[in-house]
């Protein structure tokens, strides 16, 4: 898994976060990646999704936003296949992380 700190040791942080998770096909790839599920501090909170062939051009992405996840010092964020056989995943383009 990812894991991103989100406040020093000793700090005060918000309890709940806003996540937006970017994913995107690998540049060239004939077809669109496989389907994957998004795991956020252990918990599965997409399952099943699907990059778009529109976004295989690679001048668009697929940007996925969670509510509400509870988190005092890091965040953690898992991308896995959703279904057994799946050799290609989307690349993992950008987080945000904003105070909820």
């Amino acid at each position: 898994p990812l894991v991103i700190p989100i406040a020093e040791a000793g700090t005060a942080a918000p309890s709940e976060w806003t996540v937006r998770v970017h994913l995107a096909p690998w540049p060239g790839a004939r077809r669109a990646p496989g389907s994957v599920d998004v795991k956020v501090q252990g918990q599965t909170v997409a399952k099943g999704i699907r990059i778009p062939p529109w976004t295989s051009a690679g001048k668009n992405g697929l940007v996925r936003e969670f509510t509400g996840i509870s988190a005092k010092d890091k965040m953690t964020l898992q991308i896995v296949p959703s279904a057994k056989g799946t050799t290609s995943l989307p690349i993992l383009s950008g987080v945000e992380i904003l105070p909820h």
